[in-house]
């Protein structure tokens, strides 16, 4: 599903023009640039405390910024006088935020004082898909914008106001932990004594983990410490291991379509490789406490269906947005 590149010069001009109009009407203003930067050191704070939590020590220090780029992405270098810079690009929330929401629509979803309790509003999912116009509007936007006018932040900016908001917010936040617990993982493992650069863009088809180079198992070594992470932090918030094995379905998902649309980076694993031992880790360490491991991949099938079923329908928005016309307009 690669984005075609082969318009002509008037048509590029034209499309150009849009694009930029898009973004003096949907890109937030440099007034919101500081909640950005609030969140995500909300999040550096959690990490940090479940770092503590299971005895680990951060050895050098991190500095966590953001990327006004509007792209998917995201890199980590090294201080030749010690320490850490990670850099992350605006669009990977933003599309990460897109994708969440889209999800959200095929399920239920309320707070009680048993916590966050989810379920999906139809069992039979190809139908589900079908008959959720909502949920394939979101899943085009959301492609075109990243992909085609290479900018998520362009996409229609519509938010989920009910309970479904709480799964939106589950998912998005655990994410953006999970991303920042691997980068912690890397410092903890000392990676970044040889490697100066790391890059956020992710994976593709399914090899043998024997058969991955040195940098790809650094980069599986830092997941395993990144879900660790990421479990603690979710204890200590009350969120079940349930819950954290949907946000794993759902990060290979993310991954999945990353690596569908730009292609794989050789110095990262495959995303099915990524995902799987992401998966075996959790129920090899909380495996007790789950209710049935396989329920969570919903989360996963139904990007799945989405894809398969919008893929014609992308062409067509694909098209539309390489001439110049905005498909949601």
């Amino acid at each position: 599903m690669n984005v075609a590149g082969q318009e002509s010069e008037p048509l590029r001009s034209h499309y150009d023009e849009v694009k930029q109009h898009l973004l003096s009407i949907q890109v937030p203003t440099a007034a919101d640039n500081p909640v950005g930067y609030s969140i995500l050191h909300s999040v550096v704070r959690d990490v940090e405390q479940a770092i503590i939590r299971l005895g680990y020590k951060v050895p050098e220090e991190v500095t966590f910024g953001t990327l006004p780029t509007g792209q998917i992405n995201g890199m980590a270098c090294a201080v030749p006088a010690g320490g850490l810079i990670v850099a992350l690009d605006d669009g990977l929330f933003t599309f990460l935020h897109s994708l969440a929401k889209t999800v959200a629509t095929f399920y239920k979803a309320t707070m009680n004082s048993n916590g966050l309790e989810i379920s999906l509003v139809e069992s039979d999912l190809a139908h589900a898909v079908i008959t959720n116009e909502e949920g394939n509007l979101r899943w085009l936007e959301t492609l075109v914008a990243a992909f085609v006018y290479k900018w998520p932040n362009v996409a229609p900016l519509r938010p989920i106001t009910d309970d479904r908001q709480h799964l939106v917010h589950l998912l998005v936040n655990s994410v953006e932990i999970f991303i920042v617990a691997h980068e912690f993982g890397h410092l903890l493992l000392g990676h970044y004594e040889r490697n100066a650069f790391a890059s956020k863009r992710s994976l593709l088809s399914d090899i043998e983990v024997d058969r991955l180079n040195t940098l790809q198992k650094e980069e599986l070594d830092a997941d395993r410490l990144g879900l660790r992470f990421l479990r603690e932090h979710h204890r200590k918030a009350g969120y079940s291991v349930d819950h954290t094995l949907a946000v794993i379905w759902f990060l290979g998902g993310c991954l999945l379509i990353l690596e569908d649309m730009v292609g794989q980076d050789s110095n990262h694993p495959p995303a099915l490789v990524r995902s799987k031992l992401l998966l075996q880790q959790l129920v090899d360490e909380e495996g007790s406490g789950m209710k049935d491991p396989s329920s969570s991949k919903v989360v996963f099938d139904v990007m799945h269906h989405l894809k398969f079923h919008n893929e014609n329908r992308y062409r067509q928005w694909e098209r539309q947005a390489l001439n110049g016309k905005v498909p949601w307009m």
